[in-house]
């Protein structure tokens, strides 16, 4: 959207509520974020909510961990974030909170491999210091060392979505890649506990022949982790048995 409309979302947003929350990673990398943020600003939405995010961000992480689960914090990597993502890396270590790192993807490829060599250097040497923090204190880091050393790498993998059971909010079954399963339907069936999920993926999806060759390296985590425990299965059992 042109920024005269997303003003306009804004006042009707602003009729409702005095708060604006901007989730996810991808509203970052919309090129004029920063003058949305001046506009909502301008608006009226409260300032200072960055603080009560980050109080809920440990509250939530000691909830968590009453209940016997365990929170982390997904950082995304691009060329032009890696000192704030060491600030991310430092807040987790100080507040006893896993981190996990990724490489933005955009057009099936990381983002990062488009970057000049300064922005090379900066998403290696840090990738670099998490894989240190990985072999000393492996609890720390999500992911696996072969993981991390391969988006480190930006290096290629053979990748196997068809070993990933996609599931949408919905309960719909979805094909998980439709870069690699163009010819098959997005909706696969439904999770309703009335057939069984397997079955109804065996019915509708013949991977070899729906298959075609990906020219991209999407490095997903959801991806390249399960891809590689499959090509090395003991170094990666290791890892996570570590």
């Amino acid at each position: 959207m042109d920024l005269e409309r997303i003003v306009a979302v804004l006042r009707s947003i602003k009729e409702v509520t005095p708060s604006l929350y901007v989730t996810g990673g991808e509203p970052t990398l919309v090129p004029h974020i920063g003058e949305v943020l001046r506009l909502a600003r301008r608006i009226g939405f409260c300032p200072g909510q960055g603080k009560r995010v980050f109080d809920n961000i440990l509250q939530a992480s000691e909830v968590a961990k009453w209940y016997g689960n365990t929170l982390s914090i997904n950082c995304v990597l691009t060329g032009g974030n890696i000192a704030d993502a060491r600030g991310v890396l430092d807040f987790c270590l100080q507040h006893r909170i896993q981190i996990a790192v990724v490489p933005a993807i955009q057009r099936h490829m990381p983002m990062i491999a488009q970057g000049d060599a300064e922005q090379l250097r900066a998403y290696r040497d840090i990738l670099g210091e998490i894989i240190a923090l990985k072999v000393r204190r492996p609890a720390t880091v999500v992911g696996t060392r072969m993981y991390l050393e391969q988006i480190r790498r930006l290096g290629g993998f053979r990748c196997r979505p068809s070993v990933i059971v996609t599931i949408s909010p919905e309960g719909d079954i979805v094909n998980p890649c439709d870069e690699k399963y163009r010819t098959v339907p997005k909706t696969l069936g439904k999770a309703n506990g009335i057939e069984p999920i397997e079955l109804q993926l065996r019915h509708s999806l013949k991977f070899a022949s729906a298959y075609e060759t990906c020219g991209g390296n999407c490095l997903k985590m959801c991806y390249l982790g399960p891809a590689l425990f499959l090509e090395k299965p003991w170094p990666s059992a290791s890892d996570i048995l570590s």
